[in-house]
C-alpha cells in the first residue's frame, strides 16, 4: 500500500484526523494531502489547540476531468487557461 493510499484509507471515514495520526502512518502529512488534492480529493485542513487537523470532504469522480486539462486531437493532455 502506498503512502497516499494509507492516508486516504485513514481519512475515508470522513472524520477529522490530526497530523499526529498521519505521522503514525510514517508519512509526511502535508505532502501526502497535497498529492491527494492534486488527484481531485477535497481535504480540509485547519489548526486547533496546537494540532493540524485533516478531514476528507469528497473526491472528484472519474467522469469529472480537471478543469485545467483539455484533451487535444492527438490524444495528449494539455494545460489550458
Amino acid at each position: 500500500m502506498t503512502h497516499n493510499e494509507r492516508v486516504l484509507d485513514l481519512l475515508s471515514d470522513g472524520e477529522p484526523h490530526s497530523h499526529l495520526e498521519l505521522y503514525d502512518l510514517r508519512v509526511i502529512a502535508h505532502s501526502r494531502v497535497a498529492d491527494l488534492r492534486k488527484r481531485g480529493h477535497t481535504i480540509e485542513c485547519w489548526a486547533e489547540d496546537g494540532l493540524h487537523w485533516y478531514q476528507l470532504l469528497g473526491e472528484q469522480t472519474a467522469c469529472s476531468p480537471s478543469p485545467l486539462l483539455a484533451e487535444e486531437t492527438d490524444g495528449q493532455m494539455a494545460l489550458v487557461a
